[in-house]
């Protein structure tokens, strides 16, 4: 197994040693420099290459742990106990379901295939199946039938035992121990010998599962009653285990041991160096892995349910994409910061080096999807057929004061973990991208909150692995938490940046009247001094946002602020 990382230089003679095909790197002299994420297999040389992503590289190093010298690929020479460490095969694994779970949502992307993925059956069929398809599969049907497997062929053997001798077969073997803690000894011991083909398939399957446990770092503990082909017995195996198999092929086997016989095929056709396959090598890529980063956010964030607007429903698709060209990586609805309306919530996924920000050029583009939004809410609002939009409230006619647009950034990162590599898939540790940092700002009139020129974007990070390991494998119920619990949470950061009046610089106030005439007779007669400074809410309310600065030396803003009631309760 080798380990390359997207973006680092390695030396191309280590390159082509291992990779036959250039289109995974681009020269520079005698290097070449990954551009792509992803997988790929030989076929000659049988050597597992994984482009992993550039996240993985904390402070210079991969994992925050090995360094990466001479520009030589990762391998198991040179990352301690590599083809042993449970906690590297598992994120390897998850890393590569990743890319097909890409494919499998999009299957007219730029994804590079060769061959195409599907989900294993136990039919042969003439299907291509890349290595780690196999693998994969051969992995999940050991975790899932493994004690169904070894005691039927433990109940089956004591059916037909001639003269068994208990304490023959108590003192050479090992017995496994269910769930019900009752031992279960695959192998009895008796008198008659006889050629077992269930023992001869099984042995070739759980050899097979201990050189893939070792090869792909799963350290699965396998402990099973079977004298397993190891080192050069497994490679002689690798070439003559298909005439074995087809030997015991028509012994009729029960359904299990069936899907059995088919995986253990499907992996020594797959190894075979005598196969028909004339292909070099197999691979799953992407050159653009940022939008498989977006995709998987878009997973956990986006209910693609119509939402309905006016008279008609509005697809996601139709929020995202926008008049102009551009297309919004994120949007969802939310509850607004300043009353029970709802706004369209915008994000933007940014996948990049560790540590490294968005220009003013990425700044900007976020300012031009929340005016996009407004205007397509706007153009909504003034459709002659519907004069208001169910639930969302961007414009106020009484005031023409505009609500405020949640809009965000979203980083990938893997947080620090102590020596050792516990990793963290389950919580998201969504926090701000810089510690305390103030949102970025645009704006026409500094003073004019509920203006639609008003714009803040919030930068956050994401645990990297823990969007992954969602995208992989998240039930629709866990979905629904995280996404509900994640809008509130960016409510509540909008919400409490606007509280401190020390770091966002306004003060709020409201005002009750009577009715709505007294509302829009009061906003009337002092229309130039609120305008972008006022905006109903609830019955009959108004709420004022006093910039501190504006009003310094303003005494007649200054007067106006003083006939609202009291100070406005953040909810």
């Amino acid at each position: 197994m080798k380990l390359l990382v997207e973006g680092q230089p390695y030396k191309i003679s280590a390159l082509s040693s291992i990779l036959s095909n250039s289109q995974f790197y681009k020269t520079d002299g005698e290097l070449g420099v990954i551009n792509h994420v992803g997988f790929c297999h030989s076929l000659d040389t049988k050597e597992v290459v994984y482009f992993l992503p550039k996240v993985f590289i904390i402070n210079g190093k991969l994992f925050g742990m090995y360094e990466i010298k001479d520009n030589v690929p990762f391998s198991s020479d040179n990352i301690q106990d590599l083809t042993n460490n449970s906690w590297l095969g598992k994120l390897l694994l998850l890393f590569y379901q990743g890319i097909t779970e890409f494919k499998r949502r999009n299957p007219n992307s730029r994804i590079i295939q060769r061959g195409n993925y599907y989900e294993l059956s136990s039919n042969l069929g003439d299907t291509e199946y890349s290595y780690l398809d196999i693998c994969l599969s051969i992995l999940a049907y050991f975790k899932s039938e493994k004690e169904k497997i070894l005691f039927r062929n433990a109940k089956r053997k004591s059916s037909v035992a001639n003269k068994m001798n208990w304490k023959r077969t108590i003192s050479r073997q090992i017995p496994i121990i269910n769930s019900n803690n009752a031992p279960i000894y695959p192998i009895l011991e008796t008198k008659r010998k006889q050629v077992d083909n269930e023992e001869t398939l099984l042995t070739i399957f759980y050899s097979i599962l201990n050189n893939v446990s070792q090869e792909l770092g799963q350290n699965l503990n396998l402990v099973v009653n079977y004298q397993l082909y190891s080192g050069s017995k497994f490679k002689s195996l690798e070439k003559n285990g298909l005439r074995v198999l087809k030997k015991i092929k028509y012994k009729y086997f029960s359904d299990d041991l069936k899907k059995i016989y088919n995986l253990c095929h499907l992996y020594l056709e797959k190894k075979y160096s005598g196969s028909l396959n004339k292909k070099k090598e197999e691979f799953i890529a992407i050159r653009d892995y940022n939008i498989v980063f977006e995709d998987m956010v878009d997973k956990l964030f986006t209910d693609n349910s119509l939402l309905s607007y006016s008279n008609k429903d509005v697809s996601i698709d139709d929020l995202k994409n926008n008049r102009d060209g551009k297309i919004i990586d994120h949007i969802f609805k939310f509850d607004s910061i300043i009353d029970d309306s709802e706004i369209l919530y915008i994000g933007d996924s940014k996948y990049y080096q560790p540590d490294a920000h968005a220009g003013n050029l990425s700044i900007y583009k976020q300012y031009t999807y929340a005016k996009n939004i407004v205007q397509f809410n706007i153009d909504l609002l003034n459709n002659p057929k519907s004069k208001e939009i169910p639930g969302v409230k961007y414009l106020d006619i009484d005031t023409e004061g505009y609500n405020i647009t949640p809009n965000f950034m979203l980083y990938a990162y893997i947080p620090m973990y102590e020596e050792g590599m516990v990793l963290n898939y389950k919580n998201h540790m969504i926090d701000d991208y810089v510690e305390g940092a103030k949102p970025k700002s645009s704006f026409h009139f500094y003073e004019r909150l509920f203006d639609r020129d008003t714009l803040f974007v919030h930068e956050y990070r994401i645990n990297f692995l823990y969007v992954l390991h969602s995208y992989c494998t998240s039930r629709q119920s866990n979905l629904l938490g995280f996404r509900e619990n994640t809008k509130k949470y960016f409510r509540d950061k909008l919400k409490n940046y606007f509280q401190d009046e020390s770091v966002s610089g306004f003060q709020f106030f409201v005002k009750t009247f009577e009715n709505n005439e007294e509302l829009k007779r009061f906003v009337d007669d002092n229309f130039k001094d609120l305008i972008g400074k006022v905006i109903s809410i609830g019955d009959n309310q108004l709420l004022l946002a006093k910039n501190l600065q504006y009003a310094k030396g303003n005494s007649k803003f200054n007067s106006i602020c003083e006939e609202f009631d009291s100070r406005f309760q953040w909810v």
